[in-house]
């Protein structure tokens, strides 16, 4: 038995913390697992289950040992890109290829804005009444609203103001609505556009129906890293 902690890492011989995934690895082939979770604040034993494979929602990064980060605008995920996302599959582009390659060569002594600047991607439209009639490939992220994005945290803060100025004037009865939708450009001369209250709930939707706990994870910057 393995006690699971809640950034997905359990303890293997005494102090020695490693990703759960090595313990299903480890099963052999359908051998059923037995779970013991936390509902409404009690623990509950599940019935054993045979696991099968689930593709994984977000694009791991090859050769790093970490929970990748993204977010949620609605029904939209997007993750900053790593070098190593070229080789993910048929999914980036020539175009898209080109444009990573280009970028980690400029990092991180000829980028302009500093360490602070991220190359950001949307990879999935999940499914959902707000996301009707789009298919997109993996694309590059360029404005919000008219605001050349500079990183995965920079479009989060947009993300988060436009919602709270949209709770304000919905709470307002005689204030008019600043924001009624969401626009994403990318890098292919396409975009994105939410009806902002709907994208708020395709969102509630989204984390409910994947049971995601919550709509964006952006780890902080490393301090040892210096900026020169």
């Amino acid at each position: 038995n393995y006690n699971l902690e809640s950034d997905g890492q359990i303890y293997l011989r005494g102090d020695e913390l490693i990703q759960h995934e090595f313990v299903f690895a480890g099963k052999r082939w359908k051998e059923p697992v037995k779970f013991t979770v936390f509902r409404d604040g009690k623990l509950v034993e599940c019935d054993p289950v045979v696991l099968h494979h689930i593709p994984h929602l977000f694009t791991l990064y090859p050769e790093v040992d970490h929970r990748p980060e993204y977010l949620f605008i609605g029904p939209a995920l997007f993750v900053p890109a790593s070098y190593g996302l070229i080789y993910q599959g048929k999914e980036p582009d020539s175009m898209l290829r080109g444009s990573i390659k280009r970028d980690s060569y400029l990092w991180p002594n000829e980028w302009e804005q500093g360490p602070d600047q991220q190359f950001v991607l949307l990879i999935k439209i999940m499914a959902h009444d707000a996301s009707f009639d789009y298919k997109r490939t993996w694309s590059r992220v360029t404005k919000y609203n008219g605001t050349p994005v500079k990183s995965l945290k920079h479009l989060r803060d947009m993300w988060d103001d436009t919602r709270a100025e949209q709770t304000t004037s919905k709470d307002a009865a005689t204030t008019e609505k600043e924001h009624r939708f969401a626009r994403i450009d990318f890098e292919c001369s396409e975009e994105l556009i939410f009806e902002v209250e709907a994208a708020i709930q395709a969102e509630k939707d989204v984390m409910k129906a994947h049971n995601i706990p919550k709509p964006s994870v952006i780890l902080p910057p490393n301090k040892k890293y210096k900026w020169s």
